[in-house]
């Protein structure tokens, strides 16, 4: 108990530290933003319920001049600190006990505006240094940007969500957007090998309604392991051609070399098909579909050792209320199916599906406070 006393100590104390280091003096302004995102959790694989405190966040984001900033995310999220009862869909119960540095600091960089229009140069460009959320994939982190309560099996399973390193962002207005990185790994706060892991994504804005990305990610991502490179393929596309109605869709292509149980290369293909429809000012549906194809049984969880390849479906439905400025409220219904029985009951017994509901709340602000000379 005194040491977990000790540990809340330390952070509240690493917060007020922050926040007295990014609150600017001299030009520039500070943003404060941050939620509060809870809710009410239903399974049938366990055939257990709970309510949740899921994330609590504060962001800061300071324009210290015209061409330099910083931001600065501190995090408490349920699914870095939970220890059992992990599912498909990667929901996990609540334990804050053994929260890392790396858990509570979701994003934290230094961000440089580069003087290419200066130099004659046709684009904007930006350098951002420390750790980042990854440029890759359709679906965002944090709930007060998502459609839905959980995420689609492909943002879990095929791809990796923050990264540390370095990144350089280029913009060719108004349709083209290139961004490259060297990072240290998926998810790593510090390098677990001598090898860096690059990558980049080309965002594409042919013409008004229609977005495009194509992403590519490639390194060795075991520890002490310099020659054996996970590589994925990425592509996303957004269309808001018709009022009201968002669609997304997205495509992911991943491969580990050596990583399968056979000593071959792992391999796995997944996507997902989302449609967002805003009925009013208050009330919107979601719907969407996806699948994840894991040929090695390497990226899924797996609870049946006798499985060593699976295909995962899953179908949400969500209905979305903006009950008031910054106020969120989702109920969410998903049914998550495997060709192969890889779910196992609290029986024991394994089963092919799990049925899940949740009910949300989020509630999010934001406040900018401008410099005065």
């Amino acid at each position: 108990m005194r040491q977990t006393t000790r540990r809340w100590h330390g952070i509240g104390l690493g917060v007020l530290l922050v926040l007295g280091v990014l609150v600017p003096r001299g030009e520039g302004k500070t943003t404060l933003s941050g939620f509060v995102d809870t809710s009410f959790f239903y399974e049938s694989l366990l055939d257990t319920n709970t309510f949740s405190l899921d994330e609590v966040e504060l962001d800061v984001d300071s324009a210290l001049t015209s061409w330099a900033a910083l931001r600065a995310d501190l995090n408490l999220r349920a699914v870095d600190s939970g220890e059992v009862n992990t599912d498909v869909l990667g929901v996990t119960v609540i334990s804050f006990d053994d929260l890392s540095a790396d858990d509570l600091l979701e994003q934290g960089y230094v961000s440089l505006v580069l003087p290419t229009r200066r130099l004659g140069l046709p684009f904007d460009a930006t350098f951002r240094f420390g750790k980042f959320n990854a440029p890759i994939g359709w679906e965002l982190l944090d709930p007060v940007d998502m459609y839905q309560f959980s995420h689609a099996l492909v943002f879990n399973f095929g791809l990796p969500t923050n990264l540390t390193g370095a990144l350089l962002a280029l913009a060719f207005r108004p349709a083209v957007e290139v961004q490259l990185y060297a990072v240290n790994g998926w998810d790593l706060l510090n390098d677990n090998n001598k090898m860096k892991t690059f990558g980049g994504r080309l965002g594409l804005t042919p013409f008004k309604g229609v977005q495009v990305g194509l992403s590519l990610i490639s390194g060795p991502e075991r520890p002490d392991n310099e020659d054996d490179f996970r590589t994925v393929v990425d592509g996303d596309l957004t269309l808001t051609l018709v009022p009201r109605l968002l669609i997304g869709a997205e495509f992911n292509y991943g491969i580990e070399e050596n990583a399968a149980a056979d000593g071959g290369d792992a391999t796995w293909v997944g996507g997902l098909l989302t449609l967002h429809y805003r009925v009013t000012e208050v009330l919107g549906a979601t719907l969407r579909f996806d699948v994840f194809a894991d040929h090695d049984a390497t990226r899924l969880p797996n609870a049946n050792p006798a499985v060593d390849s699976q295909t995962a479906y899953a179908v949400t439905f969500a209905p979305t209320f903006a009950l008031a400025k910054g106020a969120a409220l989702i109920v969410e219904f998903r049914y998550d199916k495997s060709d192969a029985d890889v779910f196992q009951k609290a029986s024991g017994r394994f089963t092919d599906q799990v049925f899940s509901a949740a009910v949300e709340f989020t509630y999010a602000f934001s406040h900018t406070f401008n410099q005065r000379p």
